[in-house]
């Protein structure tokens, strides 16, 4: 491939993501993934109000339930209390009766009936502790009763605030019912667009990865002189030495190695990296890509004919072919380093 045609490619890829970043506005899948979550914390923090509430609900039914046996009680209490005063008050109206109306006691009656002057004494006393008695039992009932009464009012009143509060609480229950019905269509419309969102994604990076590989093809065969011979041909490598990929970018320039570390090649500088690859192999998976993963004789990580890069993918999609110093390359990675120079290829090695 000419360095012409390399240069259109690549700023056909990045008018392209200009382009596709302008128009498609909607959300991506990570931020659609984030309101769903937010949509979730939500949810949850509704439900456990509610189920305080429902807690509290059933704890005004039980205080309720309580005072209601107090009040049967206290209600049993004021008319026995009102019995008794009205029993004594009886009492009293029977004795009076029978000593001043039915018996005609009198003074003068005490005076002539009496024996001498202490039975007089005695009998006079003793008609007058009987009223005493009669008054102050009757004055100790009614405060008993009185008490009692008080009692009664004190459960109403107190039956009164907790029905209220458990009106209060009920009609909480109820709006946090509608607020959680309406949570939880919205989380299940959250979802929906992340589902949405995640296919569309995908199915863009396999389009992607098409794409990149038709280009790919068309540049080599651009390359390629009529009758299949090359314009500079290079030698064939040795089965199993370094470059033979099967698909070779033709560099003759410095090549990457772990004693040069970083270099410039064909696309750009070059470093190189050496991590676990599996993930990275079950994105392309993800992605249509089967080709085969193995190691090069000369460390290089393979993906199918192709040397597997780390690059930037806003300028270089993932699944797209890129010429290394090492062979024909396949964007398979990223990493921090495209922060700082977006045309640094990072190549997976086991150096």
């Amino acid at each position: 491939m000419n360095n012409k045609l390399i240069r259109v490619l690549a700023a056909g890829a990045l008018v392209a993501a200009l382009l596709s970043s302008a128009v498609y506005a909607a959300p991506s899948s990570k931020e659609l993934k984030e309101k769903q979550s937010e949509k979730q914390g939500q949810l949850d923090s509704l439900t456990e109000k509610k189920e305080s509430v429902d807690s509290e609900i059933t704890s005004y039914i039980e205080q309720i339930a309580e005072v209601k046996k107090s009040q049967k009680k206290v209600e049993s209490q004021l008319r026995a209390a009102e019995a008794q005063v009205d029993e004594q008050y009886a009492d009293m109206k029977d004795r009076i009766r029978f000593m001043y109306e039915d018996g005609g006691v009198s003074l003068l009656n005490i005076l002539f009936e009496s024996k001498d002057m202490g039975d007089f004494v005695n009998k006079a006393y003793y008609i007058s502790t009987i009223s005493d008695y009669d008054r102050q039992m009757l004055v100790k009932l009614k405060k008993a009763s009185l008490k009692v009464e008080e009692k009664k009012e004190e459960l109403k009143a107190k039956r009164d605030r907790l029905e209220e509060l458990q009106e209060e609480r009920l009609k909480e229950q109820e709006a946090l019912a509608e607020r959680i019905e309406q949570a939880e269509k919205e989380l299940a419309a959250a979802r929906e667009a992340y589902e949405k969102a995640a296919a569309a994604e995908k199915a863009e990076a396999r389009r992607k990865l098409r794409e990149a590989r038709e280009r790919a093809r068309a540049a080599e065969q651009e390359t390629t002189p009529p009758g299949g011979g090359s314009s500079n041909p290079a030698p064939a490598p040795a089965p199993g030495s370094p470059g033979n990929s099967g698909k070779s970018s033709n560099w003759n320039g410095q090549k990457l190695s772990p004693s040069a570390g970083t270099i410039m090649g064909p696309s750009g500088k070059e470093t190189y990296y050496n991590l676990d690859m599996s993930g990275i192999v079950r994105i392309m998976r993800s992605m249509g890509n089967k080709d085969k993963y193995w190691v090069r004789s000369d460390g290089v990580k393979m993906l199918g004919d192709y040397v597997m890069v780390a690059a930037n993918l806003s300028l270089r999609p993932r699944g797209s072919h890129i010429r290394t110093s090492l062979g024909m390359g396949i964007v398979c990675d990223t990493g921090g380093f495209a922060a700082s120079n977006a045309t640094q290829l990072d190549i997976a090695t086991n150096w």
